[in-house]
């Protein structure tokens, strides 16, 4: 029992010592940040200290999220001995995917992208609206002709519109 004792003293000791680190700590993630992120979540906590460990735990998972998509980088680009020279690595998204999956984070690209706004529409009751049948997309205007195609239309004083609501 004594043994016991004398390790929970310990351990209160070194949480003290930690929460006081915590006061002078600044993180990389903001405090601002924390906060807000924090505030969205429902959790409210006026002691800074908490809200920065939660900081520095968001700053410990990203980095490790980064360092595993480096290494699934590297083994992307694995040098062939064929090519002497170092090849520049590019961290892409795929990397990064397979990284958060071991997190148990589920990312993957949409099954449709829309190039243009009328993508996707239907006219009528079961057609496809020719924009998205069509393979190549329709050339864009340019902002010139498309503000000369358009002339808006005149502005009516407010007299002249009470005017022609008024009873006879």
């Amino acid at each position: 029992s004594a043994l016991l004792e004398e390790e929970d003293a310990l351990h209160k000791n070194e949480v003290a010592q930690f929460l006081e680190q915590m006061e002078t700590y600044t993180p990389t993630i903001p405090d601002e940040a924390a906060v807000f992120y924090l505030n969205r979540a429902g959790f409210v906590c006026p002691d800074i200290r908490v809200r920065r460990m939660v900081a520095l735990a968001a700053q410990k998972f990203v980095a490790e999220l980064a360092d595993t998509a480096f290494q699934f980088c590297k083994m992307r680009n694995k040098p062939s001995s064929k090519r002497k020279s170092q090849a520049k690595m590019v961290l892409t998204m795929d990397d990064l995917a397979h990284s958060m999956k071991q997190y148990g984070i589920s990312i993957c690209k949409p099954a449709y992208f829309a190039d243009d706004i009328a993508a996707g529409l239907s006219r009528g009751a079961g057609g496809a609206s020719s924009a998205s049948k069509s393979r190549t997309p329709a050339p864009a205007k340019s902002i010139s002709s498309a503000s000369k195609s358009r002339t808006p239309a005149p502005a009516k004083s407010i007299s002249s519109a009470s005017k022609s609501r008024t009873p006879a």
